[in-house]
């Protein structure tokens, strides 16, 4: 069956991303645009704008001041 997902029970499990049709639009998105992250940059633009603006982790772990923004986000 392949690898498995992470921290899922033994039981059968069906990745709803398992669909021939999905699975051929994402391998004709080229390498550059997702390695980049600039797709789900606009999906997230476009779907959820008030989230558009918080930080990924990568931005946060190379940037000491989108973490320090990040966590004053969260800060009680």
């Amino acid at each position: 069956m392949g690898a498995g997902l992470n921290g899922m029970p033994r039981h059968f499990t069906l990745n709803p991303f398992n669909d021939r049709y999905l699975i051929s639009r994402s391998m004709g998105i080229t390498p550059a645009l997702r390695r980049n992250g600039e797709l789900n940059a606009a999906i997230l633009r476009q779907s959820v704008p008030e989230l558009a603006e918080l930080p990924y982790n990568q931005e946060i772990k190379r940037d000491p001041e989108a973490r320090r923004a990040a966590e004053a986000l969260f800060a009680d």
